[in-house]
């Protein structure tokens, strides 16, 4: 093969390469992924899942646009801006799985609905109920940029804001969660491990006691009504489906009642141990 043939044949694989990679980056190609991946997901979830856009950025990454979940009510429960998926090459080789072949999910500003239905249960469980997983599973690490939250719950909505951080799977039963957040006056982080250890340390720098007085754990003859919280640190666990709560905090100008008696401008400590809460002052 003379250096001429050699020459044609290298600028034909290099045309066909831009061509190939035009296309594939054409808003026409990106639209018509981005369907045919929503309607394959939504059969697999069996949820309402659409995808604007689809981006190929590199061999292993692709980047979803204006990416929208619905719960099994038609409600939207989750929508980013901008999803981006790389893959494990080698996985990809030895494993033909989608699921199994992530390796990393990068979200940028997140919204999330969280609300429970007329039955009393979350509509996020329609996103990992078990019959939906087969058998694939998921090994990944999912990164949350600017992320917010609402949660509806009986006494009142929550609103979280500022949610930044990782949650890294060991498998989609078991992964490790390392956020930050804000709500209300508060910052809020949350550390620890759910699935195998089934717990979590949640770290609260101030905040009103207005704001989580649906929170505090019940004490028969004391209870705060208003003033500042700074300082929490809690431990929450799961064991046999039961929730269990453990740390300490300091208040300061609280207005309290105890027994038939009210408080004014008090002073101290708590601390928390089997749901239970014993104040110092």
């Amino acid at each position: 093969m003379t250096k001429k043939h050699i020459s044609i044949i290298s600028l034909t694989i290099i045309v066909m390469t831009i061509l190939i990679l035009g296309y594939i980056k054409s808003t026409a190609f990106m639209q018509q992924s981005a369907q045919t991946i929503s309607s394959n997901l939504t059969q697999k979830l069996g949820l309402n899942i659409k995808i604007k856009a689809i981006e190929v950025k590199s061999i292993n990454a692709v980047k979803l646009y204006d990416v929208v979940v619905y719960d099994k009510r038609e409600k939207e429960i989750f929508n980013s801006e901008t999803t981006t998926i790389s893959f494990s090459i080698l996985s990809l080789i030895k494993n033909p799985s989608f699921t199994e072949s992530i390796a990393k999910v990068i979200i940028d500003n997140p919204k999330l609905k969280l609300q429970k239905n007329k039955e009393g249960q979350w509509n996020y469980l329609d996103l990992i109920s078990e019959d939906k997983s087969g058998n694939e599973d998921f090994f990944g690490k999912v990164i949350v940029n600017d992320g917010m939250a609402e949660v509806d719950l009986p006494e009142r909505k929550i609103n979280l804001e500022n949610i930044n951080g990782s949650v890294n799977f060991s498998t989609i039963k078991d992964y490790d969660i390392d956020l930050s957040l804000s709500e209300a006056s508060s910052n809020i982080e949350v550390r620890g491990n759910w699935g195998k250890k089934n717990s979590l340390k949640v770290t609260v720098d101030k905040g009103n006691i207005e704001d989580y007085i649906e929170f505090i754990p019940e004490n028969s003859d004391f209870k705060m009504t208003s003033g500042q919280v700074s300082n929490i640190n809690l431990n929450i666990t799961k064991k046999n489906e039961e929730f269990y709560f453990a740390g300490m905090g300091e208040f300061n100008k609280v207005s309290a009642t105890f027994k038939q008696y009210k408080l004014e401008n008090i002073t101290g400590y708590f601390i928390v141990e089997d749901n239970k809460m014993r104040v110092y002052s």
